[in-house]
């Protein structure tokens, strides 16, 4: 269902010549056949040679005449919606006309022309407005995953190392251990500050995370109840 319309001051047979090698060959390729009402413009002599030229079947099949009629029909209603009122310069129309009825869907295909024909929709300028909308949105739901995924990863990562670090089976009776001390004393730097001390014994295992200890060496050294963490 794809139109071309060519404006031409008159019907002779050199302009409708020069179009159809012109705007028609050099675009779409040689046609094999030339279906037309055969007026006397498409049976003079010049355009019979650019057809033999070309190596153009002329043929009218009876059916074609009530399809280019309706198309024409057609066209010429919707034209006369964009052009002004004294309908002048209404060639100048024609290729705006001609984009809005290549982009629009047809009735019995359901696809535009220039779907059907080139195999992609034209981009037209309301998708400038519409899909940069769309195209923000399907970015910050792509960035909004990522970050999520991301984060998800990292958390993972970080669960896994307190994992290999945290001492899951705890302590028997008689381990010597080390106790985490953060109280300054002083003008002590916490930074230069070593927390650690000990060693210490585990004198009794209350439950798997509180302990009795006791400074080493032992003797007379004060026992504290201690939490794992």
């Amino acid at each position: 269902q794809w139109s071309e319309v060519y404006p031409i001051a008159n019907q002779e047979a050199k302009p409708i010549a020069q179009i159809l090698v012109d705007d028609w060959v050099t675009r779409f390729g040689t046609p094999i056949d030339l279906h037309s009402d055969q007026g006397r413009n498409l049976e003079s002599l010049i355009f019979q040679k650019v057809c033999q030229m070309f190596d153009i079947n002329k043929i009218k099949p009876p059916q074609s005449d009530e399809l280019v009629e309706r198309f024409n029909g057609k066209h010429q209603e919707n034209l006369g919606k964009v052009i002004d009122d004294n309908q002048q310069h209404w060639d100048n129309r024609v290729p705006i006309f001609l984009m809005a009825y290549r982009s629009a869907m047809h009735s019995i295909t359901a696809l535009a022309p220039a779907k059907i024909l080139f195999g992609s929709n034209p981009r037209l300028h309301a998708d400038l407005k519409f899909w940069t909308l769309l195209i923000l949105g399907v970015i910050l739901d792509n960035t909004q995953r990522q970050v999520q995924n991301r984060t998800q990863i990292v958390s993972d990562r970080i669960r896994a190392r307190h994992g290999l670090r945290a001492n899951t089976q705890g302590f028997k009776e008689g381990d010597l251990v080390l106790l985490y001390n953060s109280s300054r004393k002083g003008s002590q730097s916490p930074k230069l500050r070593c927390n650690w001390k000990g060693p210490y014994k585990i004198t009794t295992r209350i439950n798997d995370v509180s302990y009795r200890i006791q400074k080493q060496p032992g003797g007379r050294a004060r026992l504290k109840v201690v939490h794992l963490d």
